[in-house]
């Protein structure tokens, strides 16, 4: 890897931010909305009994509305980090927190994925491994993570919001590293 290690960060598009601070906008505003009128139209009695329902649902409506653009905005303060070492491992790290990290050499293909509003990297790894992946966190589920990019995106491992330009250095890196190894193979092998 060129003697030195190559650090991808997740970049969230601004369209994507319009969009789901929008959709935001209007669960947020029906939570509001359900506040007021049952405020100013309902009676004090049928407020004893409907009042915390209603409360709670509106609650829920304006936090369904707005997590998922609180949840982007704290990507783009601590983007998720992809890194490749000089030692062929690539590592994934989610808010400053190292979760696994494994040998490029366990990559069989990879690819930049589109779709709808969601994009990242594909990563589908060789059956079986060659090596084992280092999970690094205590906390993470590798299985879970796993399952979810197979049910999600058809492949091993999804990374999401690393962009196009992010994935074209990923794999010239990804390449280089693979020719690297197989040059070394090859010269052991004579």
């Amino acid at each position: 890897m060129n003697g030195n290690e190559l650090t991808l960060r997740s970049s969230i598009r601004s369209s994507l931010m319009t969009f789901i601070l929008f959709k935001g906008t209007i669960f947020a505003s029906l939570g509001g909305i359900l506040w007021m009128a049952s405020g100013a139209f309902l009676p004090p009695h049928q407020l004893k009994i409907w009042g915390l329902p209603l409360f709670l649902i509106g609650l829920a409506l304006i936090t369904y509305g707005w997590l998922p653009y609180k949840r982007l905005r704290s990507l783009e303060v601590k983007p998720y980090l992809l890194t490749l070492d000089e030692n062929h491992l690539m590592h994934f790290s989610a808010m400053g927190k190292p979760l696994f990290s494994l040998p490029c050499d366990d990559i069989a293909h990879h690819a930049f994925v589109e779709k709808k509003r969601l994009y990242g990297i594909a990563i589908w790894l060789k059956d079986p491994l060659p090596k084992k992946i280092i999970i690094r966190s205590p906390n993470f589920d590798f299985d879970s993570f796993r399952t979810t990019s197979l049910k999600r995106q058809s492949c091993d491992l999804f990374l999401p919001y690393f962009s196009k330009h992010a994935y074209q250095q990923f794999e010239s890196e990804i390449s280089g590293t693979q020719e690297f190894r197989s040059q070394n193979s090859e010269e052991s092998s004579q």
